[in-house]
């Protein structure tokens, strides 16, 4: 189990910073782990943090082993919450979003702070030859918090999952992706079926609660949802 704390102050040019605290267990590999975000005052969806990115973060630090020396692909990564602690837990991370410069520059700074040397590279989703960068090589883990979050974006995200991890070279990659329940559970099984894909819920036993964190994070952040975390990979072939 590990409990959050995040302190937030205000930047001059309208930016909220805050550090965010991760505080393992003793026991644990590592020591309390110390992330620094910068949250640009803005109404675009990628300047936020979202319950969903909290969760995954929780999975990711109750897991630091799987991670540790693995190569990890965020995929709509916003802020960078959940790629920066894969980073800080020794994954090699590349942080992708959409070709937008103020989130692009706001994850390099982000990995600067936190002394991370991560990639940062602007992808839209369903455009394939962006996918042909050695970048997208031997991907260990593809991460997402809450990409699905439109039905009308379900096809071409998931068919760039399904680029990448046929790319990957071995059938033990996969997508780690927090989802908001939105009624669309149906639809969504039907555009994995479509995109050669299979997911399954994983269990959220132990994980801290979400209601308290999206409440004391301090920073701008959508209230507490229906989320499932899922594990995502290719069909197995008959």
């Amino acid at each position: 189990e590990m409990s959050w704390s995040m302190m937030p102050q205000l930047h001059p040019r309208m930016i909220c910073i805050a550090t965010v605290v991760a505080l393992l267990e003793p026991g644990q590999q590592r020591d309390n782990i110390s992330i620094r975000l910068f949250q640009e005052q803005s109404q675009e969806y990628g300047s936020h943090i979202w319950p969903s990115s909290l969760l995954l973060s929780e999975y990711i630090a109750s897991n630091q082993r799987v991670f540790e020396g693995k190569s990890v692909l965020e995929l709509g990564a916003g802020i960078g919450l959940p790629g920066i602690l894969a980073a800080k837990l020794g994954a090699s991370v590349t942080f992708t979003d959409m070709e937008s410069d103020a989130i692009l520059d706001n994850l390099k700074r982000t990995c600067e702070a936190n002394g991370v040397d991560c990639h940062v590279l602007g992808l839209s989703w369903g455009k394939f030859d962006c996918l042909e960068s050695a970048h997208f090589d031997g991907i260990d883990f593809i991460i997402a918090a809450d990409c699905l979050y439109e039905t009308a974006l379900f096809d071409s995200f998931l068919s760039t999952v399904g680029c990448i991890l046929s790319r990957c070279g071995h059938r033990e990659s996969s997508l780690l992706t927090v989802v908001h329940d939105r009624g669309s559970g149906r639809a969504l099984a039907g555009r994995l079926r479509r995109w050669g894909l299979a997911c399954e819920d994983l269990a959220l036993d132990g994980l801290y609660g979400l209601p308290h964190l999206a409440v004391s994070s301090g920073l701008h952040t959508v209230p507490g949802a229906d989320l499932r975390l899922l594990r995502v990979s290719l069909c197995e072939i008959e």
